[in-house]
């Protein structure tokens, strides 16, 4: 089977064509960085003309959402077919994608939803001040892009502080169904510093529905501007929230890495 490794701002991807779901034990092999081809993520589609997108985490669970693999796979797919746009569909929504002049991508990652359902959240909360115990104050928002984000405002955010908190955030019992968890300072009202902790990978180099969940919270509370850059370990992504519907656009580098063949 034919497989390319792609990745977006550092955030790695196998992307696969194939409409098969793909078991937990074959996607650790693919994704172990020592025993396996070694990616944050895999992602397979389907060869339609508007491909149905999947997303597998390295520990095998599956995703909704994955803003950094789905701009791969829509660049690698505009390469191929010629095109300066494309739409993909997402297990949660569509999304509208282009190819820039620059080689970048940008895409509709659809509307930010701070409703408890939509995380879900085990308890009725006001989901831009959720209470936990790493401070004596509210100091995490909740928000949805599709899949669940919690963002921690904090000062001078490290990946240390990312590793200590990240899994005590992802398995907290007010997210039944986990959470990503992302460790978030406020610099300007034009740039937002992140530290990503990905639910079923871990620290990783960017999260691109992430940014635009730390943007969307940031904006909401006012501490922003509706255009701002996000900058993760991994590189910088320009988030924007469109006027006229409200819908996220994430745009940033990808980058093709190789292509290879799996056997067996």
């Amino acid at each position: 089977m034919l497989f390319h490794k792609m990745h977006g701002l550092g955030n790695d991807f196998i992307i696969l064509e194939s409409t098969n779901p793909l078991e937990p034990k074959y996607v650790k092999q693919l994704c172990h960085r020592h025993h396996g081809i070694g990616a944050d993520q895999i992602i397979t589609y389907s060869p339609d003309y508007e491909p149905k997108v999947a997303f597998y985490n390295s520990d095998g669970t599956t995703a909704e959402q994955c803003g950094n693999g789905i701009r791969c796979l829509a660049w690698l797919l505009m390469k191929q077919r010629q095109k300066h746009d494309i739409r993909l569909c997402s297990p949660t929504q569509h999304h509208s994608a282009w190819l820039l002049e620059n080689d970048q991508v940008c895409i509709e990652m659809g509307q930010p939803q701070f409703t408890w359902e939509n995380q879900p959240i085990s308890q009725q909360l006001d989901l831009l001040d959720v209470f936990t115990s790493m401070a004596h104050k509210p100091d995490m928002s909740a928000v949805s892009m599709g899949n669940p984000h919690a963002i921690i405002f904090i000062p001078n955010p490290t990946i240390d502080i990312a590793k200590r908190y990240g899994p005590y955030i992802e398995n907290h019992r007010l997210f039944p169904n986990k959470t990503n968890a992302h460790f978030v300072d406020i610099q300007d009202r034009n740039i937002i510093h992140m530290i990503p902790w990905e639910r079923g990978t871990g620290i990783t180099e960017a999260c691109g529905s992430g940014a635009c969940a730390a943007h969307a919270a940031a904006l909401k509370k006012g501490l922003i501007d509706p255009i701002c850059t996000v900058r993760m370990p991994g590189g910088l992504a320009l988030l924007e929230t469109r006027k006229s519907d409200g819908v996220i656009l994430l745009t940033a580098d990808v980058e093709y890495v190789f292509k290879g063949e799996i056997s067996g």
